[in-house]
């Protein structure tokens, strides 16, 4: 069956201290896949939404870690790129306490998805 739904984006980790502390701080960090396009896949595919994610994910335990996650949703990866030496976004954020806000630093330089080029258009078929 085809899909209803692809979307098409970067796919990252997102580092935060365990204990909702500070990074400066932190001892162990806690990590969850994420990424907008990733997310609207998944939540899709778990309420039952033939749904296909196109991006490019680094050939590592990283990348694995992400496709396992939208693969046990159950979103088609078939048009996924697979970089030998690339590397996963990561993203660490400081979750707000009291008047502190919440903070997210970005580290996406070289990733995967930041240097894929094209796509196949059979893709987005006739979606």
């Amino acid at each position: 069956m085809s899909p209803q739904v692809v979307t098409l984006g970067e796919a990252m980790l997102r580092l935060s201290p365990t204990d909702r502390g500070r990074l400066q701080e932190a001892t162990r960090l806690d990590s969850h896949v994420a990424g907008a396009e990733a997310n609207v896949a998944t939540a899709l595919a778990t309420l039952g939404v033939e749904t296909a994610w196109v991006s490019a994910l680094p050939e590592n335990p990283f990348g694995q870690r992400v496709a396992r996650s939208l693969r046990a949703a159950g979103v088609d990866l078939a048009h996924v790129v697979w970089e030998a030496d690339a590397r996963l976004g990561l993203f660490f954020i400081e979750f707000g306490s009291g008047s502190r806000p919440t903070t997210v630093w970005y580290d996406r330089a070289g990733s995967a998805f930041s240097t894929m080029t094209s796509f196949d258009p059979a893709a987005v078929g006739d979606v």
